[in-house]
């Protein structure tokens, strides 16, 4: 048991999400505040004044994406149906704080494509309502609401628009799962532009508008990218739309750059991030460098430019780390005057978080693995990052696969640390970030060596000390579900339980269900994870399908899904829980009627991470909040295994306003 004092998770959990934005005129702070549960869109003056204005009042799932229109008067803020991503646009007018759906389609995904630098209230969207399988793009002025066919797309999987709304370029996918890049002068004609391979497709590509604000030059005759070939870790280039040369910028030896700042008026690239085992923000100019500096001598500890306006001249700077989850200021680069901005954020200061250690652990066939070590609080540790006697673990594996851990704060790892186990974060190959050798080993490994590197990482955990070999969990979502499936059924001896969030199950009817848009990337899908047309493959994907091998699972299991998913589909966790529960094995299946590829909604977050505290405590013997309140309000139902959490199960909880009760558990 542990002896430092628990952080109630829904401290953790509830209200980190802030994500402040300034203004283009630097006169507002929109931001993210959640009540009751319930995230909405807030304003504040950038000028210290402590009034705060409500922008948006929605209920259930509320607001949490949005953006500034260049003319400071009007926020672009999505919303989707339950979790459906069905996300429609709306604009909302922050003086009269009227909203205009300005997306053209009501049952479609609507997204941001570009922002004009001439006319300030223009802006172009994207929509895949005419085909689900193409989005094509859209005029609107966000001020009338005026929407315009913009540019019919029938064949490309992403267009790329300039600062003066014109179309430029665009991905077109190859049979070898490859790239095809085809450029235009913005007049509706397409010429071929130049090919990309396999191997260089997903770390040679242009920075896209939900990266950066705007990824061309001043003149729109170059666009920046990050460019893999001929090299193994992708470089910051610019590419000239004229004549295909391209110019590079920067570049790291151990990372891809896959991060940048652009000054919106000169359209300079001014820094860059390179992160390899931890992070670090790079400036490209002298001035920018003294302002890096001046911010480092105010706080030491890693710091992000999260927001700027037009002229560059203020900055929303965020401070974070494993241990801190974000605190922002506004720097005024004239004056060098930084201000605090007040969020409503939780406050730390009175716990203990764990401590996050970065450690490069050897695979089997020598590749270097970036991994993360967080500890308890409480451990007593031999040097800097071994108990002084193995814990209990619990290995996170990241989604993607095609992302990767990074040394941030994290709810999940700090609530795991906080309840007494060592967190194990691998970033095991097929992981992004870096270089392309490492990510192409993982192709078709999804089964495979994939796992290899997290039972090599797992193995190093023992050896060292930190983890106790008889009590090791594993958990994730989406790529991490899966992952999960996949390690209680090929090592079931090796975990004491799994918790498996919208994972995949079989992996050959998961790429039958995917979105319509991702089936234009079916090459990728083929070269990456196996091609079921091909006997080989179907083969292939049959083997790397945990469905197909329950007859080996032992150990108790967690599943929860949303039932909206569009990624993965319910599907998925239906045919896995029901061949669980006929073998008569230990499964727990939570659904969710109201989400979809992640828990949105407070309480049912909320009585989820309670259930996974409960499964937890069962299986390894950490410790556990009291569940109290933070069900109420949920959606959560248990089709099969109530009976394994009964903590869960008896939970009858009394509404304190109304004494009536309102939900149990129970189905």
């Amino acid at each position: 048991m542990i002896d430092h004092e628990l952080i109630p998770r829904k401290i953790l959990f509830d209200t980190l999400r802030v994500d402040p934005k300034l203004s283009p005129d630097g006169k507002w702070i929109a931001f993210v505040l959640t009540q009751k549960g319930v995230p909405n869109i807030w304003l504040m003056s950038s000028r210290g004044s402590p009034d705060r204005h409500q922008i948006s009042h929605e209920t259930g799932r509320g607001v949490y994406v949005f953006s500034w229109a260049n003319d400071s008067r009007h926020l672009i803020i999505a919303k989707d149906g339950d979790g459906d991503e069905k996300w429609q646009l709306f604009s909302a007018n922050i003086e009269s704080k009227k909203w205009m759906n300005i997306s053209p389609f009501e049952d479609a995904e609507t997204r941001i494509s570009a922002f004009s630098c001439e006319s300030p209230s223009e802006i172009v969207i994207e929509s895949n309502g005419r085909t689900s399988r193409f989005f094509d793009l859209y005029r609107v002025n966000v001020a009338t609401g005026s929407v315009v066919l913009h540019e019919l797309n029938n064949q490309y999987t992403w267009i790329y628009v300039d600062q003066y709304l014109r179309p430029r370029l665009a991905e077109l996918r190859t049979e070898n799962g490859g790239v095809n890049y085809n450029v235009s002068d913005g007049d509706g004609v397409w010429d071929h532009f130049f090919s990309v391979s396999p191997e260089d497709e997903t770390t040679t590509r242009p920075f896209r508008s939900f990266e950066v604000s705007n990824t061309f030059n001043a003149d729109a005759t170059e666009i920046y990218a990050m460019d893999s070939r001929g090299r193994d870790t992708a470089a910051l280039v610019a590419w000239n739309l004229n004549d295909g040369v391209s110019r590079q910028i920067a570049e790291d030896r151990l990372s891809d750059i896959s991060r940048v700042w652009i000054e919106h008026q000169s359209q300079e690239i001014f820094a860059y991030e390179r992160y390899y085992d931890r992070p670090t923000l790079v400036s490209l100019r002298e001035t920018d460098r003294q302002d890096f500096e001046y911010i480092r001598s105010v706080e030491d500890s890693h710091f992000s430019i999260v927001s700027q306006t037009a002229d560059n001249e203020s900055w929303i700077v965020r401070f974070h780390g494993p241990e801190n989850p974000g605190s922002y200021v506004v720097f005024n680069r004239k004056s060098r005057k930084i201000g605090n901005i007040d969020l409503e954020q939780p406050t730390f200061e009175q716990h203990q978080l764990g401590s996050m250690h970065p450690t490069l652990i050897a695979s089997r066939d020598d590749l270097n693995l970036v991994t993360y070590v967080t500890l308890p609080p409480s451990t007593q540790v031999r040097g800097e990052d071994r108990p002084d006697s193995p814990l209990a673990t619990v290995v996170l594996v990241h989604g993607g696969p095609w992302t990767r851990d990074v040394f941030e704060f994290d709810p999940w790892i700090q609530l795991l640390a906080n309840r007494g186990y060592a967190v194990l974060s691998i970033n095991f190959r097929g992981s992004s970030g870096f270089g392309k050798s490492f990510l192409n080993a993982g192709n078709q490994e999804w089964g495979g060596k994939i796992f290899d590197d997290i039972e090599d990482g797992i193995a190093w955990s023992i050896q060292n000390g930190i983890t106790d070999p008889d009590k090791i969990a594993i958990m994730g979502a989406s790529f991490g579900g899966y992952a999960t499936l996949v390690g209680l059924t090929r090592l079931p001896k090796l975990f004491a339980c799994g918790i498996d969030l919208f994972g995949v199950s079989n992996l050959t009817s998961f790429l039958e269900t995917i979105p319509p848009y991702w089936k234009e990337y079916k090459s990728m899908w083929r070269t990456r994870v196996g091609d079921p047309l091909e006997s080989a493959g179907a083969k292939l994907l049959r083997d790397h399908s945990p469905f197909f091998h329950i007859d080996k699972l032992t150990s108790p299991v967690l599943i929860a899904q949303g039932a909206n998913d569009p990624r993965v589909v319910k599907q998925e966790s239906d045919q896995m829980a029901q061949a669980l529960e006929k073998n008569a094995l230990e499964v727990v299946y939570m659904v969710f009627p109201d989400e979809g590829h992640a828990f949105v909604r407070t309480p049912n977050l909320l009585s989820f991470v309670a259930g996974v505290e409960i499964f937890l405590r069962k299986h390894l013997g950490g410790n556990c909040e009291p569940i109290g309140h933070d069900i109420v309000g949920s959606s959560i139902t248990v089709p099969i295994g109530n009976r394994y959490l009964p903590d869960l199960r008896l939970a009858k909880l009394i509404d304190p306003h109304s004494k009536e009760e309102v939900m149990e558990v129970i189905p």
